[in-house]
Order: C-alpha cells, then sequence, then structure tokens
C-alpha cells in the first residue's frame, strides 16, 4: 500500500494548514493494502444463537383486511406501539389503524415493498454478522440479551433504532443500495453511500452499543470524540471481521489519509485548542457526517474526531489493559487522555 512519509512539518501555536508539509514524500512498500485491522476474537460458540426475526415491513403489507392488522398488530404490543405512533409520525391527527391504512395504500409504500422484496438486503451474511455479534456481546458484556430483530421500512423516517434492551429495529429502506435513486437533498452523497446491505449490520450493532454506551458525557470536543470512540472500538470488537471503512463509514481513500496524517490531524486540534471546545458548530463536523472539515485540507473527511477518539481509546486500552466491560466505567475524558500516554503515528 501507499505509506506516506512526512519529510518536514511546520509547527506552530496556531496552526494552518497551508503552513503544513502535506503529502511531501511518498514511498511506495511492497505490501498489500489490508482495509481491516483485525482484532482478536474470543471463543464464542457456546453463546451463538440464531438471530430471532420479525419481518414486520411484511406483516404490515401482506394483511388481507383490517381485521387481521389488528390481530398481527397486538402480537407485537411493544414495536406496534411505536411504529404506529413515533415512526409513523407524519400521519399525525390519526389513530392507529388508519395510520397504517394510509401508510399501506401510499404509491411510494408500494414501490418501496417492492424494491426492498426484489433487492433483499437483510442477507444471510448480515444475519450472521448480527448473530457473532450478539455472541460477542454476551462475552464481553454478560449481562447482554440478545434483542429480537425488527426489520420494517417507514418512506425514510429512521433507519437503525433500539427500543429498550429487547428490540432492535432496521429500516430496511436505509440500506438498498446504489442503484437506488435516493433523494439526494435528503441524502446527499457521502450519506446515500453508506446506505447499502454492507452497512446494515454495522450501523445495526452501532445502535446498540450507543445504547450500551450511553450519552452521559460532557459537551466538549474531548468528551465526544472519546465517547464517539468508545463506540468505534466497541462496535469493532462486536464485528472483528467487517472492513474498517464500514465500521468508521470512510471510503477508502478517506481511511488512508487519516492514516497518513494522524500526527498532523491531532497537532490541528491542540493549536486550535480544539480538544476543549465546547461549541457545538465549531465541532459538529469533527465528530457529525460531513462531506469536509472547515480549516482542514478538503481530503479530511466528517467523522475525523471520532477516529481519533478511537486510536485514544486503542492506546488506553492496551496501556491500562482494560476490558471492554472495564473501559464502560471510564468516562472523565481529561483522565483517558493522560492514561493512554496516547501518540500519534509519525
Amino acid at each position: 500500500m501507499w505509506v506516506l512519509y512526512h519529510i518536514a512539518t511546520t509547527y506552530s501555536p496556531k496552526m494552518n494548514w497551508r503552513n503544513l508539509s502535506w503529502c511531501l514524500g511518498l514511498l511506495l512498500v511492497g505490501v498489500s493494502c489490508q482495509k481491516n485491522n483485525r482484532v482478536e476474537v474470543p471463543p464464542v460458540a457456546h453463546l451463538r444463537e440464531e438471530v430471532q426475526i420479525v419481518r414486520f415491513g411484511d406483516l404490515l403489507m401482506t394483511s388481507s383486511d383490517s381485521a387481521q392488522l389488528m390481530s398481527k398488530l397486538e402480537e407485537h404490543p411493544v414495536f406496534s406501539e411505536v411504529f404506529l405512533n413515533q415512526v409513523l409520525s407524519s400521519y399525525w391527527g390519526q389513530s392507529g389503524l388508519h395510520r397504517v391504512q394510509h401508510f399501506r395504500s401510499d404509491s411510494l409504500t408500494a414501490q418501496l415493498w417492492s424494491q426492498i422484496d426484489s433487492l433483499a438486503p437483510f442477507s444471510a451474511s448480515a444475519k450472521a454478522d448480527l448473530e457473532l455479534a450478539f455472541a460477542l456481546a454476551k462475552h464481553y458484556f454478560p449481562d447482554f440479551q440478545a434483542p429480537t430483530v425488527f426489520t420494517c421500512f417507514s418512506k425514510f423516517e429512521v433507519g437503525s433504532f433500539t427500543i429498550g434492551p429487547e428490540i432492535l429495529g432496521i429500516g430496511l429502506d436505509f440500506f438498498l443500495g446504489p442503484n437506488y435513486p435516493y433523494d439526494p437533498i435528503l441524502f446527499p452523497e457521502y450519506i446515500a453511500r453508506t446506505m447499502t446491505p454492507d452497512h446494515l449490520a454495522g450501523k445495526s450493532v452501532q445502535v446498540l452499543v450507543e445504547a450500551i454506551v450511553g450519552d452521559h458525557w460532557g459537551p466538549s470536543l474531548s468528551d465526544q470524540m472519546l465517547r464517539n470512540g468508545l463506540v468505534l472500538y466497541i462496535k469493532k470488537r462486536l464485528l472483528p471481521y467487517t472492513a474498517d471503512t464500514i465500521i468508521h463509514e470512510f471510503t477508502s481513500e478517506e481511511l488512508d489519509w487519516v492514516e497518513n496524517n494522524e500526527r498532523d490531524i491531532w497537532a490541528f486540534f491542540v493549536s486550535e485548542e480544539l480538544l476543549h471546545e465546547t461549541n457545538r458548530r465549531k465541532i459538529k463536523k469533527l465528530i457529525s457526517p460531513s462531506p469536509s472539515v472547515p480549516g482542514m485540507p478538503e481530503q479530511a473527511p466528517g467523522r475525523v474526531g471520532n477516529w481519533v477518539g478511537y486510536r485514544i481509546i486503542e492506546s488506553f486500552v492496551r496501556n491500562q489493559n482494560l476490558t471492554p466491560s472495564q473501559l464502560l466505567e471510564e468516562r472523565d475524558a481529561e483522565k483517558i487522555l493522560a492514561k493512554s500516554r496516547y501518540r500519534p503515528r509519525q
């Protein structure tokens, strides 16, 4: 793969990217490009169970009449309540049954159901990935109970989500792939390129990990990027064979860029005094999806802060010899930064 070597870097207390010697030297090394930094996988065959799946979208669309539909909804009261009253919120003012009937009769609904049926985004490989992820979650977090998976579609209202610890919802209309004509206003390219079957397990496991980690962290960039880095760290442990491009939702080029420029990314955070920044507007693109990051080169992807957080968490675990469950006890960003002894790659 191509490895970037820095010949010289200019550093100043208030660094400007134009003063950095980006990409000054490239050396071709005779090794293959590996996009999956493998992690150790513990034996969990005894913990694996078949994923329990309720195809809620099919249930809605194949019921022959209102009586049969209501009977099927009553079989799954918790998910039905959330889906009818929160997911289908655009049908405000109508009763639950009328909302479903309106949803079923919509032309876009029929078109989406047909696309989902033909493209089958919930593949056997996605199911296998979830089975392994659930087994590994039981290994790392003994109190974890595998949720029932409800597949559905909502005309792009919601993708993957959890309802308590018992239910994982997966909106299949968010995984129809590159040939589906997603509205570029709603889903710009940097979002739409992750709306593929390959990302289904990754995005679904991410919402499970988000629920496990919680959101009780501070508002600063260091708080948020370490919290998000922790999510990515656990996500990788639950999906050990999944490509890093899917774990981080980067393109191959973006992943190469952050890996090759880790030192300069960190220097930018420090020189611009961003680590303690709490202004959401200033740090949003560093931790949220975005095509670019203000003040950084155009190659810098949104969420670059989360990737740095992931690297710091890796260093923290390595230096403190922590398990994933022990990691959950740590929420002090200053302590994590200090004890991680993080040193960006040269």
